[in-house]
């Protein structure tokens, strides 16, 4: 990533995290903070911070330190990404679309954006979007399993600097997904516990075996008969993590190889 960032993205980050200058007449962008305030704001990025004088010049100071410093990549991200945190933003989320397109249009000189990945925020390569992880981070909080998210954020994190770990990644978040339904359903795991012999393991119970699915046919048959609309159903969420996490890795497995052989079909990969 190109570090050191501009003097006018340091500025947008100060802004952001200070709320501007105490005599600035005009509303603050992001939320404004005293000097102990944002000293807490920056401690709990882990960076020590004592305001010195005034509150937004001795930020600028130590953000403009930090951008020289060896470790700017993530220290700044980490302040960014908290910064822009939509938590802050709960009873206003207006507020927080301004943070995001305040922080954004300066970033985007120095090729970066923030983006909101499921739950979180992140630093990323500006035009590098990841839309089928940012499909897995939505779906894993309508899963809602702490192995998920963690494995999940293990993906998200690899999907800029490092692709391979990212599919690895992506992979553990399908074992964690049947790992973890199979213990709400309270049935055994199998013997065999890698991605092959835990989706096994959860055809049955969800309905996803071909018998599971002749079922299904034969229930939207009978309601499109009674004038449901033809070919129109909800995916199950773990339908939808599988197609997900196949086109994920596709692009990548097939120059290893080409998918396991329970990912594809006669016609190509399983999507």
């Amino acid at each position: 990533m190109p570090f050191p960032l501009s003097p006018q993205s340091i500025d947008a980050i100060a802004d952001i995290i200070s709320g501007g200058g105490g005599h600035d007449t005009t509303p603050p962008i992001g939320i404004y903070r005293s000097g102990p305030k944002i000293e807490k704001f920056m401690r709990a990025c882990n960076v020590a911070f004592t305001v010195s004088g005034s509150r937004v010049p001795s930020l600028v100071q130590c953000l403009i330190n930090l951008n020289n410093g060896f470790d700017a990549e993530k220290a700044l991200a980490k302040i960014i990404e908290a910064a822009a945190d939509p938590r802050d933003f709960i009873h206003e989320p207006e507020r927080h679309v301004a943070v995001l397109d305040h922080l954004n249009r300066a970033l985007r000189f120095d090729s970066f954006e923030v983006q909101q990945q499921g739950g979180r925020m992140r630093l990323v390569e500006a035009g590098k979007n990841v839309p089928v992880l940012v499909e897995l981070a939505g779906l894993s909080e309508v899963i809602d399993f702490d192995t998920v998210s963690r494995d999940l954020d293990r993906a998200l994190a690899s999907s800029q600097t490092d692709p391979e770990d990212a599919v690895t990644a992506a992979c553990s978040t399908v074992e964690s997904v049947c790992r973890s339904i199979l213990i709400e359903l309270g049935q055994p795991l199998p013997s065999k516990k890698d991605v092959q012999g835990l989706y096994n393991a959860v055809k049955q119970p969800l309905g996803l075996s071909p018998e599971g699915h002749r079922a299904h046919e034969r229930a939207s048959n009978r309601a499109r008969g009674h004038g449901g609309k033809s070919g129109c159903h909800e995916r199950s969420p773990l339908s939808r993590w599988n197609t997900a996490v196949t086109r994920a890795t596709w692009p990548w497995v097939s120059r290893k190889g080409g998918m396991p052989p329970w990912r594809v079909t006669a016609s190509g990969p399983a999507l």
